[in-house]
């Protein structure tokens, strides 16, 4: 089992728990699509996932996690600990 937080666009952040085995599928549900890796500058041993197409899709702006990742990010982020894709 894996924690992560969830960083909504709509919403304050949140806990969730992705079952090991189940890790893909897991954070693409949560990011509402295909995953795309972004570095975390702050912390290497945290990796923010989002949505790959969500720009594309008009994803709204995400300002919470723009702030984390130093860019610009639409669409539900999710932090994991690197070894979490590791694994998978």
């Amino acid at each position: 089992m894996y924690e992560v937080q969830v960083i909504p666009t709509d919403s304050e952040p949140r806990d969730e728990i992705i079952e090991k085995g189940n890790v893909l599928k897991g954070l693409q549900t949560l990011v509402g699509g295909y995953i795309e890796t972004v570095p975390v500058l702050e912390n290497p041993d945290i990796i923010m996932i989002v949505n790959e197409e969500g720009l594309i899709h008009g994803l709204p702006f995400n300002m919470v996690a723009s702030q984390i990742a130093r860019q610009q990010i639409v669409g539900t982020a999710v932090l994991v600990p690197v070894e979490m894709l590791d694994d998978e």
